[in-house]
């Protein structure tokens, strides 16, 4: 018996660290199931759509949009009697 299985591409919300590899997949229904198995939330799913250029773009953009990365730096005076800083 074969299976005809339909894939789509994926893309979902980034992270401030996200890359394209992180956020852009292909794949078909059993594999989304699994990614939800996973941890995937619906809410976390920005794009489905069976074509890849519309998908690339997407996530491209999505990636420009992304959250900030927030680092923490830290300004100290030293034994110095000097300011530092350090992340």
């Amino acid at each position: 018996m074969t299976q005809n299985t339909h894939k789509f591409w994926v893309v979902t919300r980034p992270t401030p660290v996200s890359t394209l590899g992180d956020i852009l997949f292909e794949t078909d229904a059993r594999g989304l199931i699994l990614q939800a198995r996973g941890g995937l939330k619906p809410e976390e799913v920005l794009l489905t759509t069976s074509d890849a250029d519309e998908a690339w773009i997407a996530a491209t953009l999505a990636l420009w949009h992304k959250p900030a990365r927030r680092e923490e730096f830290r300004i100290y005076i030293g034994a110095d009697g000097q300011e530092h800083g350090e992340y």
